[in-house]
């Protein structure tokens, strides 16, 4: 799993406080705070997503400690995880920008991590890179057949879109088609920054 901050939400705050607090108070208004910039942060990531993503925090380099424990000159940090959005996101615009006739080239797109098929939408560990790829004997044919192709117009908009928290390109991979071949077909393929 890959976390990051991502731009325009990164936000690195210093907080100064009241120092005629005592260092409870001082941890309880440090905690307030962190609490709604983690709510406003995730609000924004909501409405660009649209889904809320998981995030983790640290506390003074505690994962996942109340915020409350917070020390009055400490750290808290909050990072959300948008690899699993991305892959997602690009499965679901593989299905919709791909051609209908029989539905087998729409469900023909497999998606594997570290040479594993793996589940787009599941928490997974990406080491080296992750990639889409159609199993179908004719994907080759096709994506140089549709104007912008399937995957290449794809990994653009993927790459627009999720740029910042992986390297995401298309290329050609080797797969064992439905039919039992091995076949270079094209993929997208995500490796994280």
């Amino acid at each position: 799993m890959i976390k990051v901050k991502v731009d325009p939400i990164e936000k690195d705050f210093k907080v100064w406080l009241d120092q005629a607090l005592g260092p409870k108070a001082q941890s309880k208004a440090f905690a307030a705070f962190a609490r709604d910039t983690i709510d406003e942060a995730t609000a924004i990531n909501t409405k660009a997503l649209g889904r809320t993503p998981d995030y983790e925090h640290w506390v003074d380099g505690r994962r996942g400690a109340p915020l409350e424990s917070v020390k009055p000159n400490g750290r808290i940090i909050a990072e959300w995880d948008f690899l699993e959005d991305a892959m997602v996101w690009i499965r679901d615009q593989l299905e919709a920008h791909s051609p209908y006739k029989s539905g087998r080239y729409k469900r023909s797109h497999k998606f594997f991590v570290d040479g594993r098929e793996a589940d787009p939408e599941r928490a997974i560990a990406v080491e080296t890179s992750a990639w889409f790829v159609s199993i179908v004997p004719y994907a080759r044919k096709l994506e140089k057949f549709k104007a912008a192709g399937v995957y290449q117009a794809v990994a653009k908009l993927a790459a627009g879109r999720f740029g910042n928290i992986a390297r995401v390109r298309f290329s050609y991979r080797d797969v064992t088609s439905d039919e039992g071949k091995t076949e270079r077909n094209p993929a997208i393929v995500l490796t994280p920054r």
